[in-house]
């Protein structure tokens, strides 16, 4: 009986929400599906027809077409070009002189420059209009004019309910997994705005290089960045012809990637937002260190930093509701958003299991079946710590007991060579780093391994291996 009433309350609600005009919220706020749009395009339609002169009701077919579209597969592009171009036209005759004329004409124009005067004009009308300041942003990030786009990030700020206090949270873990001066790639309007905002606002890690790759396409932008910043990339990638050729896309993972492989003057993150076409070509150098991912061609314990970073996380908000926020994206999407700690989770989940703390272990899982629940997958993510669980014991039951005392460095101290004896089966990988903690040698083994230290001078020396096992450490001492 309790499921049929809630069926019925359910499709009461979605009736009475078919027959009224509702504002539209920003797709990426709150994105509704394709009929919903469809649906309040013709309620809105209906509202001008009796009031020609309303510009709110205008702005709302604007979005509500404008969104449609979106999830339109069907209708080509030269024909929704030509709608929206329709759409405006007779919506710049019916309200010329509105701030949400001028505002539908620069979001339609896709932060086309050359149409920045009405962009202006509605900031000028309408000052206040809550969806004004994030276009300003975008603008003035656009012309790297830092002190504009901070101007505007401060009133998007001082707005209280344009950005959930959630979203500030999950930010602010992601920069306190990053190395002083990082460069940081995010997409997207919910993982920059936030970021830009704990900068100017909070002053938190203004350090930090935060680029959203969805403005690379932006010839100037690009150009810019190589400029502003000496990064070296291949500038033919997001070229007219590329595009053409692979899609914007594609072009910007294949500008990324060289200019991984080329700049070395910042350490770079990237946001576990972001896009895998973007990440997918760089996985065998991404390392993960909490709630993003390093890119380095250098093996590094990234362990033992993920767990550094994990212990300064703000995570009370995943848990604790104080109070219920009015914001659309909390009760959307955001839950989904929360699903990027798991890849974390995982990991130190994981590590801890090899090394038999139990309890931790224990209270990693807890917490990601907690977030999962509220995201509905919570069966996908109890597969995935089953998986993870069945290949601890499985290597746990091949070498059960691998600690440091049972590997052997011999001869120690050492002169031309040196033996590693490793009693494990498993891949296991050998990393020398000086007293400044560079690494002056690096290798893979499966069991035991001599390898010559010729190149390598005197010196006391700290050896990591890396293995299933987790991280052991030992010293090494070469005297010639």
């Amino acid at each position: 009986m309790k499921t049929i009433i809630i069926i019925f309350i359910m499709s009461f609600s979605m009736i009475m929400a078919e027959e009224t005009a509702q504002l539209i919220p920003q797709y990426a706020q709150h994105s509704f599906p394709h009929e919903w749009y469809k649906t309040q395009l013709q309620l809105w339609k209906k509202i001008v027809q009796k009031e020609p002169q309303n510009a709110i009701a205008w702005y709302q077919i604007f979005k509500a077409q404008r969104y449609a579209f979106f999830g339109d597969t069907i209708t080509s592009r030269e024909a929704k070009t030509e709608t929206m171009k329709t759409l405006l036209e007779t919506m710049g005759k019916n309200v010329p002189e509105s701030a949400e004329y001028h505002l539908a004409m620069w979001r339609n124009g896709g932060s086309n420059r050359d149409l920045y005067h009405h962009l202006d004009k509605a900031f000028t009308l309408a000052p206040n209009h809550p969806e004004i300041p994030e276009e300003m942003v975008v603008y003035h990030e656009l012309l790297f004019n830092k002190y504009k786009r901070d101007f505007f990030v401060k009133k998007m700020y001082d707005k209280k309910n344009s950005i959930a206090p959630s979203l500030l949270e999950y930010s602010y873990n992601v920069l306190m997994s990053l190395e002083q001066n990082a460069v940081l790639f995010v997409a997207g309007d919910n993982d920059t705005y936030p970021f830009w905002i704990l900068q100017a606002v909070k002053g938190i890690r203004p350090d930090v290089l935060v680029l959203n790759t969805s403005l690379f396409t932006e010839k100037s932008y690009h150009e810019g960045i190589v400029k502003k910043y000496g990064f070296k990339a291949d500038e033919s990638l997001l070229g007219d012809e590329h595009q053409s050729k692979v899609g914007p896309q594609q072009a910007i993972a294949d500008y990324i990637k060289t200019l991984c492989e080329r700049y070395t003057e910042r350490p770079i993150y990237f946001g576990l937002t972001i896009d895998t076409s973007i990440t997918s070509p760089l996985k065998e150098y991404l390392y993960i260190t909490g709630m993003a991912q390093k890119y380095s061609r250098k093996h590094f314990d990234n362990i033992a930093i993920l767990k550094h970073n994990w212990e300064k996380f703000r995570l009370d908000y995943l848990s604790l509701e104080y109070y219920t926020e009015d914001f659309n994206a909390n009760a959307t999407w955001l839950p989904f958003f929360n699903m990027n700690y798991i890849s974390p989770i995982a990991v130190l989940y994981e590590h801890y299991s090899y090394a038999g703390d139990k309890a931790k272990a224990a209270t990693l899982k807890e917490f990601a079946l907690t977030l999962s629940d509220k995201a509905e997958q919570t069966e996908e993510v109890r597969r995935y710590f089953n998986e993870i669980d069945t290949k601890t014991i499985s290597t746990v039951q091949e070498s059960p007991s691998i600690t440091a005392s049972n590997i052997v460095i011999k001869p120690n101290p050492a002169q031309n060579s040196v033996t590693f004896d490793i009693p494990s089966t498993m891949t296991t990988r050998i990393v020398i780093t000086d007293s400044r903690g560079g690494i002056v040698k690096e290798i893979e083994t499966s069991g035991t391994i001599t390898i010559p230290i010729m190149d390598i001078s005197n010196g006391n020396y700290t050896v990591q291996f890396f293995g299933d096992f987790g991280v052991l450490s030992k010293n090494l001492v070469i005297v010639r």
